[in-house]
């Protein structure tokens, strides 16, 4: 079954994360907004879904980097969010800034 938070998302830096759910696999692309990647660019996103949290990956690869994002759905103001927690970590000598955290939120656009 396709799940109906399949679609377009786009967070509060205009990063584009789009997805495909069915059963429990989440799959699709992610393009980011911030950081050294272009935005023209599109990196795997794999996953997973139970009832109404999400968690995700996204393997940044020449980059050297992976992000995960955890997460839950809910409905708000007529429209579907994505609140989330989400780790980057890159593959630095500097072991003391390898690891960025934060929050944020995925809005299901229309």
């Amino acid at each position: 079954m396709i799940s109906k938070y399949t679609g377009k998302w786009i967070n509060q830096y205009k990063s584009l994360l789009n997805i495909s759910i069915e059963n429990s696999k989440v799959r699709g692309t992610f393009q980011t907004a911030i950081g050294e990647p272009n935005f023209n660019e599109k990196f795997l996103v794999e996953g997973s879904i139970n009832k109404d949290c999400i968690s995700f990956i996204v393997n940044f690869d020449k980059y050297g980097s992976i992000g995960s994002w955890t997460g839950q759905i809910t409905y708000e103001e007529d429209k579907y969010k994505m609140k989330c927690v989400w780790n980057l970590i890159k593959n630095e000598t500097d072991n003391q800034n390898s690891l960025v955290s934060g929050s944020g939120e995925f809005i299901l656009s229309d």
